[in-house]
């Protein structure tokens, strides 16, 4: 065995102690003599960068890379070192084009850092050419590709990373959430599922989980996992808390668990928790309990860091309610670019209003007049079809129907279009019968799923948009009662675009007032157009009226289906209170008395309707509306 030369003895002794300070001060000495000695070189870098002390680490490791270049290690640590000092352009020009693993590592982040991802994506796959099995470099490269809007290869990267390192759950977490960006409910579950497996008791892990479970419709476990993280999170840092505790607030929000919410900040206000960081909690709490004002007070003290998107609806809603117009459609229209901004790519194209019209064009009169059912067997009952554009007074109507005992409602399941299969609308006129009733099967199949029947109780398939698949209605269930909800399409497409939906296709066309209206306008052109060729059973119910007079609306209703009249059908709240999650913009609302305070509220933002009025003011004439 070797042993150095006598001069680095005491260098080394240092080392051998982990004196960093006396290797640097030893080392130094040394470079006084020799300034282009290696080993004193290597040992003066080491030992400043271990110090935190980069700016005497340069001027060694500069001299260590000038006088051995073909030393990867020295060149790393140089051009770390100078990323430490903010020197990103000549850290760059030390690794830029480099085959060695670490340094190609090193330039994919420094060309992320100047957002060029092209650049940066090929030098993390010359890293990974390198060494195939580098996690870190598979993570950066899914995270290029993710932040270039290919989602595809950014979970082909993720998954690579994890088979590599299948025990680093940051890694988890990181699929988790582009799967989410891209709305890949379903696996980003699994994702998180595998996680918990590894490490059940990580906060980071439940929250995420818990986020998962949400997006999949499963508040209830939701707030099991989030409530173990926020325990575990206690006494920990101001933003670990906040995020915890803030998704935890609006799941128990989202299913009007409101005591729950009330609790949670009281908890989080004897954690000593900051007051910025409580404010989002505590200005959804004020607008639930009905004090606006002081609502409106704690939204402004949201930080930057919580949602652009939450954040704008939740003050855009405070403002609305204080008859601030003008500052709450401020605050919507930042809203819906911010959802624009966090939602998954959609491909460039045909809209939702795109498909509506060509459909409708399709099913001109002639089209219609061939289209015919297959024969019912005297046993099947028909569905009932409960219609209506979004925000038209939908779940109000579904929440009163569910009083009625004789009733199943189905909320905004797309059973009937995957049953039809969404490209199969041009061939139902030749579809032979036989089709058609697997069709018809396959559709009370998937529903029986859904809402368990065998109890004599009808269904009612609640849906706002079949309105516009009327002729595919009418070819499964030739003898369904389809009931339509109307409002004023003004309010209509206003509330619209006040509402955060989660985006898929049909939504986000109402992130713009305009495409809003314009979808509107194709949505009762179907109907119209359908409606007026086919022999469809259907009854009318006016939001306005129905708000105003429940009973005086709804009997006529529950008369035309055939059924008993029963009081539970105006104890509204009675039954929001035990249907659990209501999956729509409406959630809130269904939980307060029967109001009137909706209907017109258009009147208030007639100058910003003003681009859109023209659209929609013959369809307010058509439905008997004042076109303002």
């Amino acid at each position: 065995m070797s042993l150095p030369p006598p001069e680095l003895l005491p260098v080394m002794e240092q080392f051998r102690a982990g004196n960093m300070a006396g290797v640097l001060e030893e080392a130094e000495a040394l470079l006084r003599k020799d300034p282009q000695s290696v080993p004193a070189l290597a040992l003066a870098g080491l030992a400043a960068m271990r110090l935190d002390k980069p700016e005497r680490a340069v001027p060694h490791l500069r001299t260590h890379v000038k006088v051995a270049p073909a030393d990867m290690a020295a060149r790393l640590n140089l051009a770390t070192a100078l990323i430490q000092l903010d020197e990103n352009e000549e850290a760059l020009a030390i690794v830029e084009g480099a085959e060695d693993g670490p340094l190609a590592r090193l330039e994919g982040y420094l060309f992320q850092q100047k957002a060029d991802l092209p650049r940066a994506a090929a030098a993390y796959e010359r890293a990974i050419a390198a060494d195939s099995t580098d996690y870190k470099s598979w993570n950066n490269l899914a995270n290029v590709r993710a932040d270039s809007d290919d989602v595809d290869g950014a979970v082909q990267a993720f998954e690579q990373a994890i088979t590599y390192a299948p025990d680093t759950v940051e890694l988890y977490i990181n699929l988790s959430q582009v799967l989410a960006k891209a709305d890949r409910q379903v696996p980003r579950l699994v994702v998180m599922r595998d996680a918990a497996d590894k490490e059940p008791d990580n906060p980071h892990i439940l929250t995420e989980l818990g986020l998962a479970l949400g997006a999949n419709d499963d508040l209830d476990e939701a707030i099991i996992k989030l409530k173990a993280a926020v325990g575990i999170y206690a006494g920990q840092g101001d933003r670990e808390l906040r995020d915890a505790h803030m998704e935890l607030g609006v799941a128990l929000e989202t299913l009007n668990r409101i005591d729950e919410l009330e609790e949670l900040v009281a908890r989080c206000d004897s954690m000593g928790m900051k007051e910025a960081e409580l404010a989002f909690l505590k200005a959804s709490l004020a607008r639930r309990k009905g004090d606006f004002e002081s609502a409106s007070v704690f939204a402004e003290q949201i930080p930057d860091t919580v949602s652009p998107a939450r954040t704008a609806k939740l003050r855009g809603d405070i403002a609305d309610r204080l008859g601030h117009a003008e500052e709450a459609f401020g605050r919507y229209e930042q809203m819906n670019a911010a959802v624009l901004g966090e939602s998954p790519t959609f491909e460039v194209g045909t809209t939702y209003r795109d498909r509506v019209e060509s459909e409708t064009a399709y099913w001109n009169p002639e089209q219609l007049s061939k289209l015919s059912s297959a024969p019912l067997s005297e046993s099947t009952v028909d569905p009932i079809f409960l219609v209506g554009f979004p925000r038209s007074g939908t779940t109000l109507l579904d929440t009163m129907l569910m009083g009625n005992p004789e009733l199943h409602v189905m909320e905004e399941k797309q059973v009937l279009t995957n049953a039809i299969g969404k490209n199969k609308s041009v061939s139902l006129i030749e579809m032979e019968s036989s089709e058609i009733s697997a069709m018809r099967d396959q559709y009370f199949k998937v529903a029986q799923e859904l809402v368990p029947g065998g109890d004599g109780k009808r269904l009612v398939d609640k849906h706002p948009l079949l309105m516009a698949r009327v002729p595919e209605i009418y070819a499964l269930f030739p003898n369904a009662q389809i009931i339509l909800s109307e409002r004023h399409p003004y309010d209509v497409v206003l509330s619209c675009f006040m509402a955060n939906f989660q985006l898929n296709s049909a939504m986000r066309s109402f992130t713009s007032l305009e495409e809003a209206a314009y979808t509107y306008s194709a949505a009762f052109a179907s109907w119209e157009n359908a409606t007026s060729h086919l022999p469809i059973s259907i009854h009318r119910v006016r939001y306005e009226r129905l708000v105003a007079d429940p009973a005086a609306e709804m009997k006529p209703l529950i008369s035309w289906l055939g059924l008993e009249w029963h009081d539970a059908i105006l104890d509204t709240v009675e039954t929001a209170r035990g249907r659990g999650r209501v999956p729509t913009a409406s959630y809130a609302q269904v939980t307060e008395p029967v109001y009137t305070r909706a209907s017109g509220r258009w009147e208030r933002y007639q100058s910003q309707l003003q681009d859109v009025i023209p659209i929609l003011a013959p369809w307010a004439e058509k439905l008997g509306y004042p076109t303002g």
